[in-house]
């Protein structure tokens, strides 16, 4: 691409932010930058998968050598700038609200493999079973739906229980749970007693933009968090590009396999849709 004036592109970046593709580039856009504006406003500037790892192969060298140069500020304070997701604030779902976040959703989603056409009844009576409108987070930006993520509470008809302890932690349970009264960790629940989660559904954003996802994880973490609720169950494929946002909160891994049984002519179509990144919704499993 040629050396060129922000005014010039102006107008495809704010299509690529709204969410059109194969603008500029044919690469999915994964992050919109917004700038600090101290020269001529503030702008957006898009970053695909491939820019973002050359930004950090170039980030990560000039790090190491200042902390060998200057080993001494490894003991101190930092400070560290973390840009927000440009132009996003985050509402709330209203049953008025419900028809334009299932359009969101079949518009966002059907680039993933598997994924399904959501309805409006599937709320909260169908398919996603007790998930209310006003459960779902969204992010919004120019007027416009950029993101949702529901939380899902399962609880009036689907419980996981603890049936017992091993000895080691039947002995350090009362020492954990005492912690746990000063300390973020929560209380490991009594023999029999009901393990409290929710899932996390419904996760699209425009262009998998991971600024949008990690905005809308942040606000979502914040509103649940001093609830009743000891863990928040999310599942993204390993391809998509929004899972690595799950590492930056506490969390614990876990993994699974996807199986496609297929009739033997059917095995063309299969390869026609086996690069895509797979579409997961844990509390469907």
């Amino acid at each position: 691409m040629p050396v060129t004036a922000y005014e010039d592109v102006r107008d495809a970046i704010a299509r690529m932010a709204h969410g059109q593709r194969g603008v500029l580039t044919s690469d999915i856009i994964v992050a919109l930058e917004e700038t600090g504006g101290s020269s001529g406003g503030r702008k957006l500037v898009p970053y695909t998968a491939a820019a973002l790892d050359a930004f950090r192969h170039a980030l990560l060298p000039w790090l190491d050598d200042l902390a060998s140069s200057h080993p001494a500020i490894a003991g101190g304070k930092s400070y560290w700038a973390i840009s927000p997701a440009a132009g996003v604030t985050i509402e709330r779902g209203t049953p008025e609200k419900l028809p334009h976040i299932v359009s969101f959703l079949n518009r966002n989603l059907a680039a993933r493999q598997f994924a399904p056409v959501y309805r409006e009844s599937d709320f909260p009576n169908g398919r996603f079973k007790g998930l209310q409108p006003k459960d779902f987070f969204l992010a919004i930006r120019d007027g416009r739906i950029a993101g949702t993520m529901a939380v899902w509470d399962q609880a009036a008809y689907r419980q996981t229980h603890v049936e017992r302890y091993s000895s080691l932690l039947t002995i350090a349970r009362p020492f954990y749970n005492a912690a746990a009264c000063v300390s973020p960790v929560k209380r490991l629940p009594d023999p029999g007693a009901r393990i409290p989660y929710v899932y996390l559904a419904c996760l699209a954003t425009v262009n998998d933009d991971v600024s949008v996802f990690r905005h809308l994880l942040h606000a979502v973490h914040d509103a649940i968090r001093g609830g009743p609720w000891h863990y928040a169950i999310a599942g993204l494929h390993e391809r998509d590009p929004r899972a690595r946002t799950l590492l930056a909160l506490r969390h614990i891994l876990a993994a699974g396999r996807l199986f496609v049984v297929h009739y033997a002519d059917e095995a063309p179509m299969l390869d026609t849709v086996s690069t895509r990144v797979p579409y997961l919704e844990a509390g469907c499993l």
